[in-house]
């Protein structure tokens, strides 16, 4: 397995993941974290702090209320924007505003993921698609919206992350923090994918470091790729 080791965030899917927990709470915590040290309070202490202050920013409802759809898909609209034609893993490249501005603009269903937005029937009358979706009516005229006019939308969630950068930058944390994927060897990997019927093969994988999810490990499978956050 290839392994390469970032001591930075993937900053988009970290801000994606700030943007939920402010709307719809935490996730289901991951680490079964016996003894709250000194050091777990510290990050919490933070992690409240970095929640807190994101909570302030206005439209977050928006981008980042989630839906659980009647196939049980979940749908978010931020999500809706960065992963329709882009991996996780594609995120952090220069320009990524205007290539989705672009990309929406211009939009080639040929060039969409295969594997996300199924609950929008694209081949055929997707506005029609959107307006039978089990969401709140506003939900769903965002959603045209991102297709209509995408440059509005899309721009208003990048001010919300660049938003959330500056409340990063504000908070007083340790970077040492991020060091937290360095501490992880090939048996850790082991027994994380063994723990969840995973096994090791060929395919490479991308280890980053995480704020938001600081009590939690996350496991994305990409095409010929995988992700793991580590929490701090």
């Amino acid at each position: 397995m290839k392994k390469i080791i970032y001591n930075e965030p993937l900053w988009y899917k970290e801000w994606r993941d700030l943007g939920f927990e402010c709307v719809n709470g935490p996730k289901v915590i991951s680490l079964d974290i016996k003894q709250k040290n000194e050091h777990f309070q510290n990050l919490k202490k933070q992690h409240d702090v970095l929640v807190r202050k994101a909570k302030k920013i206005k439209n977050l409802q928006t981008y980042f209320q989630s839906y659980q759809l009647d196939n049980n898909e979940i749908l978010c609209l931020a999500d809706f924007i960065l992963n329709a034609f882009f991996f996780v893993s594609e995120f952090p490249k220069h320009h990524m505003q205007e290539e989705l501005i672009q990309k929406f603009t211009h939009f080639d269903t040929k060039e969409l993921r295969e594997d996300t937005l199924k609950f929008i029937d694209f081949q055929n009358d997707y506005i029609e698609s959107i307006r039978k979706l089990s969401i709140d009516n506003e939900a769903k005229l965002d959603l045209i919206e991102t297709l209509y006019h995408p440059d509005k939308m899309i721009h208003g969630l990048f001010d919300i992350f660049k938003q959330f950068q500056e409340i990063y930058q504000s908070i007083d944390y340790n970077p040492m923090l991020f060091n937290c994927t360095h501490n992880i060897n090939q048996d850790d990997l082991n027994q994380f994918f063994g723990h969840i019927g995973l096994k090791i093969d060929e395919t490479p994988i991308s280890i980053y470091p995480t704020f938001v999810n600081y009590n939690k490990l996350i496991l994305m499978v990409e095409d010929y790729h995988y992700i793991l956050l580590i929490g701090a």
